[in-house]
């Protein structure tokens, strides 16, 4: 099964796309893989792309890919390259996985989307049921998170919240119990 994968995750602003693309690259990374991120705007992605031909397996992480990808005719010879870089004759057989965010999904050229080239598109919108839970075991220290603490109202509170301001929500909920307790030795409740 080949190695050379592309991904393409879309979705509103604060629903852990980014952070989703980290968390893959320390996987990777943890794996024996190279990362490589490539910053909008600073870094070139088809050099990126050379580079981790010469360091495979490589993950390469991309921010922002509608800012070379975009169907306007400014973008006309990036999208060209970008899409032989994906498609040529030297990119099969690579231990090279793309994995891509866009707030825009809709300025992507139709030509990038197809099957064959990315090999999943994945929304990221709000957190489904149980999943503000989730959040909380993985941001928040385990001794300050109350056995009481009933989810299903903390849900409803924070229902149509984005990841990321699920986030801050629990960050604040854990600065004002150490603030209300006066120590860093306290337990959150479902009314903080």
């Amino acid at each position: 099964m080949s190695l050379k994968r592309a991904v393409l995750l879309f979705g509103g602003y604060g629903t852990g796309k980014t952070l989703t693309c980290v968390i893959t690259g320390q996987k990777a990374l943890a794996n024996g893989w190279t990362f490589i991120q490539v910053r909008a705007g600073r870094d070139d992605l088809m050099h990126a792309l050379q580079t981790a031909r010469l360091y495979q397996p490589c993950l390469v992480f991309f921010e922002d890919v509608d800012t070379v990808s975009s169907g306007d005719e400014s973008n006309r010879d990036q999208v060209s390259l970008l899409l032989d870089a994906f498609d040529g004759v030297q990119a099969k057989n690579l231990a090279v996985m793309t994995v891509m965010t866009t707030n825009h999904v809709n300025k992507i050229h139709k030509g990038m989307v197809r099957p064959g080239r990315l090999d999943a598109v994945i929304e990221m919108e709000a957190l489904d049921a149980g999943a503000v839970r989730d959040l909380a075991v993985a941001v928040l220290p385990p001794n300050v998170i109350g056995d009481d603490i009933d989810w299903s109202l903390v849900e409803h509170a924070m229902f149509d919240y984005k990841p990321a301001y699920v986030t801050e929500a629990l960050h604040r909920a854990m600065r004002f119990g150490m603030a209300m307790n006066k120590s860093l030795e306290f337990t959150l409740t479902t009314a903080d």
